[in-house]
């Protein structure tokens, strides 16, 4: 589906679609905006090198989209291999028990790739989604913001940085966030922050791996992270920090375990 118009999606099926960019929905321009519940997205791909964005669904140009209840599995693209957000005046809300699984990107976000714009995850869970280099279950890039609340990151996998998420430039909340399994094959298992602010609160990192280099729960390269009541259990690095890495930037540890 590509849409300059708004969409409405319920208990719906989007299955074995590909294209381009966006292999499912591809919403595009201020007018398209879509609210999609009960819905799931699975096996859809985006077959352009260059420009594969978004392998269940793209956002473009301004368009809002609402998510509720609702599944994305085994979706694949360039970037974002479920969803990818390209537009500064874009907010995407996802929430309601919704489940992002074994999605995959080639080179960032294997679950969701936010490049622009705010995001808002509520009671969501990413599990088992893949980057070949960064983000694994989710990469927030250049400026952009986004908010979790209620949120589980499990065995989500990055060939290099972020294996839960990867931040860079960019604005991150977490509360009530759990990250659990998940690994990078360089730096930052659970979290990997280089540029950016991160604000977390009430959550628990525990057992990821950064299997190569450092930062086996979190990486912070000339970030700031503030951690307030944290939990850090198991997590494991090849060199230097199994919980956390910290170069440069501040880190402020209020009360954490």
């Amino acid at each position: 589906i590509m849409s300059l118009g708004p969409v409405k999606i319920d208990d719906s099926l989007i299955e074995n679609n590909a294209g381009g960019s966006a292999g499912g929905l591809y919403l595009f321009g201020e007018a398209a905006d879509a609210t999609i519940t009960n819905s799931t997205f699975r096996n859809n791909r985006t077959t352009n090198s260059t420009y594969g964005l978004g392998g269940a669904i793209t956002t473009w140009n301004g368009a809002d989209l609402i998510v509720r209840g609702s599944t994305f599995t085994e979706n694949e693209a360039r970037y974002g291999g479920a969803i990818y957000n390209e537009s500064a005046n874009t907010t995407i809300l996802i929430e309601q028990n919704s489940v992002l699984h074994g999605n995959s990107a080639n080179v960032g976000g294997g679950g969701i790739c936010n490049s622009a714009g705010e995001i808002v995850l509520n009671q969501v869970t990413l599990t088992e989604n893949v980057a070949g280099f960064t983000g694994g279950g989710l990469y927030v890039d250049n400026g952009s913001e986004a908010n979790l609340f209620n949120v589980i990151l499990q065995a989500n996998r990055a060939g290099q940085a972020g294996g839960g998420i990867r931040i860079r430039s960019s604005s991150v909340s977490l509360i009530d966030v759990t990250l659990w399994e998940n690994s990078a094959s360089s730096i930052g298992g659970g979290i990997s922050n280089y540029l950016g602010s991160v604000s977390f609160i009430n959550g628990t990192v525990s057992n990821n791996v950064a299997a190569f280099d450092f930062g086996g729960g979190i990486e912070n390269t000339e970030g700031n992270v503030a951690l307030t009541h944290v939990t850090f259990s198991g997590n494991s690095a090849n060199t230097w920090g199994g919980g956390v890495y910290h170069y440069d930037g501040d880190i402020l540890p209020n009360s954490f375990t």
